[in-house]
């Protein structure tokens, strides 16, 4: 903002297609809910002044602020999937970063700040990525940025409408698979009626404890020997009575078989059909008036809500600390979070705690060097464990640690059950200075497990 210009604002995104630092005409929303990024950049940036912005190589740009707490640098990293923003300080030591440091290594909140050894370049017809200075060619490349933003959304909604209906279709061509399987066994409900009823014919011949008797089939004019097994249990009449039922059992799923038969069919060229139409859109509009062109039951296959789009959380706003002998801490505070921290930033040799025998965090050390923590670390990470557990309440908690390589998922189970190796458990006191010096000044949200 300035009083011969006016205000301006600025996106500045990481987005891994569209990563970028453009002029803005109309503001986009705010999420409901900001990621810890947004947060630190709320309690560190509001109200500070802009001192300079420098582009290096093109794809590194550097926004100077001068702030209460003195000069920061706000740091785009224009680098395709690695693409990032990060607030570094006036010694150049990382504050916090969007993209967690699981998908960054060397980018722990701490650590000093080094550009990316390699930039991954883009092509020549892509709009321009950096700021420009003339207002008419802002909005135009503003107007260039949002057409192609809008086309990468729709192409991602197609693609998932996409998966989901095939995912549809090849469980339909399984289901017709186990019918025609059915059908087959059904159609042999005669031959069972056949059976039964020569061995009424024969009756005189069944002796106790036979496995199978060959009589002559009365029913042909050669009359050719009919092997029929037999239940060595059962007497003659039950043997009988036996067959008389598989028979009417399968005379009787004929008709259910049929039925499903020609059901599945139906499905198969409804869904096939609707694949064709999705395949065919031209762009969100067409795709959005065939959604809404379809029963509710169908509707969240072609247009899925945006919680369907993306079921796990961003990693970003999983709760992050830092040690007091460095080492950066992962906190999952709800069931996807647990299973964010464990299964998408773990590693092998990182170290897992939780709390024994009730809910609660997967709490997690990054292990850069694969060596044993130092007290003071394993001691904050621990009481993190019980501080975020449903045993907060009580004053002293047993927590468990293992490495994140004896984690595994329970089969079935919901997002963040696991079970695991267990490694050494030892008791956490709640009231422990040290261990909730790690929590920070600004205690973010409850548990949720």
């Amino acid at each position: 903002h300035s009083p011969a210009h006016g205000t301006a604002t600025w996106l500045v995104s990481a987005d891994p297609q569209g990563a970028r630092m453009v002029q803005t005409f109309a503001l986009p929303k705010n999420a409901p809910q900001p990621g810890q990024f947004l947060l630190w950049l709320r309690t560190r940036l509001v109200g500070s002044r802009i001192a300079a912005v420098t582009v290096h190589d093109g794809q590194l740009v550097d926004i100077a602020c001068d702030g209460q707490d003195g000069p920061m640098h706000l740091v785009l990293e224009i680098n395709g999937r690695e693409s990032n923003v990060l607030l570094v300080d006036a010694g150049q030591r990382i504050l916090a970063a969007l993209r967690p440091s699981a998908q960054a290594p060397g980018q722990e909140p701490g650590a000093t700040y080094h550009p990316p050894e390699r930039l991954h370049r883009y092509t020549r017809s892509d709009p321009s990525r950096l700021p420009v200075a003339d207002p008419a060619a802002a909005r135009q490349l503003d107007a260039l940025w949002r057409a192609r933003m809008a086309e990468l959304d729709f192409q991602a909604r197609r693609t998932v409408a996409l998966r989901r209906i095939r995912s549809r279709l090849e469980k339909l061509l399984r289901r017709l698979e186990h019918i025609e399987t059915d059908r087959a066994s059904a159609q042999g409900a005669e031959g069972l009626r056949e059976q039964a009823e020569l061995l009424q014919i024969h009756r005189s011949a069944l002796k106790p404890g036979l496995a199978e008797i060959s009589v002559p089939n009365e029913f042909l004019p050669e009359r050719p020997l009919v092997a029929i097994p037999l239940d060595p249990a059962l007497g003659a009449n039950a043997n009988i009575e036996r067959l008389f039922q598989r028979y009417r059992k399968q005379r009787d799923a004929t008709t259910h078989v049929e039925r499903r038969l020609s059901q599945t069919r139906r499905e198969l060229a409804h869904w096939s059909a609707l694949q064709e139409q999705v395949e065919g859109v031209a762009d969100a509009a067409q795709l959005q008036a065939l959604a809404d062109a379809l029963p509710a039951a169908e509707r969240t296959a072609v247009d899925p809500p945006q919680a369907a789009r993306q079921k796990r959380p961003d990693a970003a706003d999983v709760m992050t600390r830092v040690s007091a002998d460095g080492f950066t801490i992962y906190v999952g505070r709800s069931k996807l979070e647990n299973d964010e921290v464990t299964f998408r930033i773990g590693r092998g040799r990182d170290w897992w705690f939780h709390a024994l025998g009730v809910p609660g965090a997967h709490v997690l050390v990054r292990n850069p060097n694969d060596g044993p923590l130092p007290p003071a670390t394993l001691r904050q990470a621990a009481w993190l464990a019980a501080y975020y557990s449903k045993g907060r309440a009580q004053k002293a908690l047993e927590v468990t640690c293992t490495q994140r390589k004896h984690v595994r998922k329970i089969k079935g189970g919901e997002p963040g059950q696991v079970t695991h190796a267990l490694g050494r458990t030892f008791w956490v006191d709640l009231d422990d200075a040290q261990g909730r010096a790690v929590l920070g000044e600004v205690e973010r949200g409850e548990l949720d497990v």
